[in-house]
């Protein structure tokens, strides 16, 4: 299969979570406003306010993962990167990315495991709202994957197409 062909589709994979990310965070600001609003005008705020705006900070941040990584935009202590050769810091960058990639393994699987349970058990939310857990849970789980093969995938660039700067990582192929 054509490298470029994986490279667009894990793309698209990752505009789909970044998309996902930011209609949580517009969930979060219009029920946020809306339960003001409530609260001033009417002297009664949006029931579950709180709740959803949890559920939904939580999809944002496990969504928003795989645009970060698809653009290296994570800590970078490059003080003490920038003392070795282009070689060197290559070679630094499959290691930790290939380490990345196993902890959001790690951390995937036991979304997984959690949203597989909460779906079984039809977990809900306990408060004035009452709706199921498990879709976010899902969506911790989609944003971890796909953060897994954009670490890989700059893995692999860093070993067969390795680039003069962690910038240009994110402009690779």
């Amino acid at each position: 299969m054509n490298i470029k062909i994986i490279d667009k589709t894990l793309a698209l994979m990752t505009a789909a979570c970044t998309i996902g990310a930011a209609l949580s965070l517009a969930v979060m600001a219009f029920v946020g406003a809306g339960d003001i609003f409530g609260i001033n005008v009417f002297q009664k705020g949006i029931p579950g306010a709180n709740q959803i705006a949890e559920e939904a900070l939580a999809a944002a941040f496990f969504l928003g993962l795989p645009f970060a990584q698809r653009k290296a935009a994570h800590v970078d202590v490059d003080i003490l990167t920038s003392l070795f050769s282009q070689k060197v810091q290559n070679r630094l960058l499959a290691f930790t990315q290939l380490f990345v990639a196993c902890m959001l393994t790690f951390l995937a699987w036991k979304a997984f495991d959690a949203a597989q349970r909460s779906y079984q058990v039809n977990e809900t939310t306990m408060g004035a709202l009452i709706f199921a857990i498990w879709p976010v849970k899902t969506a911790m789980v989609v944003g971890l994957v796909v953060s897994i093969f954009e670490a890989l995938r700059q893995v692999i660039l860093s070993i067969f197409a390795p680039v003069t700067n962690q910038q240009q990582m994110s402009q690779a192929i």
